[in-house]
């Protein structure tokens, strides 16, 4: 064979190849549709989602529909649903209602420990400053020694009331030595306002308004404390058996979306804002709070969530230990 057509040999060999890549990644069945890969079973996924900064990312997607626009090829379509808070959500998940949803760590394990059927699969966020302590301006607490014996207000058996526990912990005290009230965290300004407590304990928005309001100042946030602060996405234990490519896609366009974070624009944010009721302002100063880099469960992820679950067993919320690691799906990213 001369060199001539050698080279001619080389090409033809590199369009076949070339060509059944192309071909083989993007085989269609008789629908149109791209075919599927293993672990996309369901035509339908249902997503649960919550009106909070923490899971800004899955908003964004949901708005720009990053999510049903990589999963239409496939014929796949996404559900919505809303709720305000976790524990409808988990029961959502539960009566599977929700295939997957986001929540943070505490609920999270909660889900887990009451029903046994989801796991955590990836992280919404990193926002251990999302938790604050907070007291009236005029007040004399400048550290925890200076909270012994006064009242205290938080979610008991919340992520808040373990951020108290580290911060009480970190000078040599413990929850038994403050008083504690179990309070509805909607109202943490008028409890530091009407100088009902002396101290709140609890999570954003509610801690920045009472701040930018003139009503109170930050003790402490939870950083100082290396408190986790994890939030999560969590799925049905059948949804990842049958559905694990699906919830891959899912949780790399949220990736992708958190890309966008720093770049909205001041009518995206206002629209936010409002779902959060609060203003542009304050949400642009608890933004930075919030790390949306890292979707993936790390080790340090399974250590903060073991002191979540230890926590939630000493409190008797839970009643059985339970190892972080068994509670945990990470081979969906």
């Amino acid at each position: 064979m001369n060199l001539k057509s050698f080279k001619r040999a080389i090409c033809i060999i590199l369009v076949f190849c070339t060509s059944v890549l192309f071909f083989g990644c993007n085989k269609k069945d008789d629908s149109g549709l791209l075919a599927r890969e293993p672990g996309m079973e369901s035509d339908v996924i249902t997503i649960g989602i919550q009106a909070n900064a923490q899971f800004l990312p899955l908003y964004i997607a949901k708005e720009k529909h990053y999510i049903e626009d990589a999963l239409l090829p496939y014929g796949i379509s996404v559900v919505w649903n809303e709720y305000n808070t976790a524990i409808p959500l988990n029961r959502a998940l539960n009566g599977g209602i929700c295939d997957m949803g986001i929540m943070g760590d505490v609920p999270a394990v909660l889900g887990v420990a009451q029903y046994d059927k989801t796991k955590l699969i990836g992280m919404t966020s990193h926002a251990p400053d999302n938790y604050s302590i907070i007291v009236k301006n005029d007040s004399d607490i400048r550290s925890a020694k200076d909270l012994a014996g006064r009242n205290v207000g938080t979610v008991y058996g919340s992520t808040a009331h373990l951020f108290l526990k580290q911060y009480l912990e970190s000078e040599g005290l413990s929850l038994s030595d403050v008083n504690i009230t179990d309070i509805n965290v909607g109202n943490a300004l008028s409890y530091i306002e009407n100088n009902e407590l002396d101290a709140v304990c609890a999570w954003e928005p509610h801690c920045v308004r009472t701040v930018e309001l003139g009503a109170g100042r930050y003790l402490s946030k939870g950083s100082k404390v290396n408190l986790f602060g994890g939030f999560m996405f969590v799925a049905r234990k059948d949804s990842i058996d049958k559905d694990y490519h699906t919830l891959k896609i899912i949780l790399e366009q949220y990736e992708k979306a958190s890309k966008e974070v720093s770049s909205m624009d001041d009518d995206y944010l206002n629209e936010i804002a409002t779902d959060l009721s609060i203003n542009k302002g304050q949400l642009k100063s608890i933004l930075p709070e919030f790390d949306f880099s890292e979707i993936r469960i790390k080790n340090d992820d399974i250590r903060g969530l073991q002191r979540t679950c230890n926590f939630l067993y000493e409190l008797d919320i839970i009643t059985e230990e339970i190892d972080a690691d068994n509670i945990v799906n990470r081979n969906v990213i």
